[in-house]
């Protein structure tokens, strides 16, 4: 998980997509940003790593609602996507809480460390969206 981690970190270091840090109790929590975006269909992609020591906190559920609020409202996006690892549980509830519905699995679609694993594909668009995800 550790390499996996360190990989993810150095990729999103060389795009040109909005990236947020994350801060919690004065210490580098993690990182959540919008990646994919798409103007002319008004779609984007959540991703999100959190230090596992902050986990349990509700810290990306959170940082999900206001960067969720940010696309739709300052960035007029009609549809976000938030992608998963199928066997990655706490990740998948995040998508889930606030409201996302799962729309397939894309089989092998992300490269680990460790071998391929299927990505489960979470949707949802501005009309499902009241702000209090």
């Amino acid at each position: 998980m550790q390499a996996d981690s360190e990989a993810f970190l150095e990729s999103v270091g060389q795009t040109d997509e909005y990236l947020f840090v994350i801060w919690f109790r004065n210490t580098f929590a993690g990182l959540i940003g919008l990646k994919n975006p798409d103007r002319i269909n008004h779609k984007v992609e959540i991703g999100y790593w959190l230090n596992p020591v902050c986990e349990g906190n509700g810290i990306i559920t959170l940082s999900c609602q206001k960067l969720i609020a940010y696309a739709f409202g300052e960035l007029e996006m009609n549809r976000i996507l938030i992608q998963v690892a199928t066997g990655n549980q706490k990740s998948r509830r995040i998508p889930e809480r606030l409201g996302f519905r799962e729309e397939g699995i894309e089989r092998e679609g992300e490269l680990l460390v460790s071998g391929y694993t299927d990505i489960v594909r979470y949707g949802l668009l501005k009309r499902e969206f009241n702000g209090n995800n």
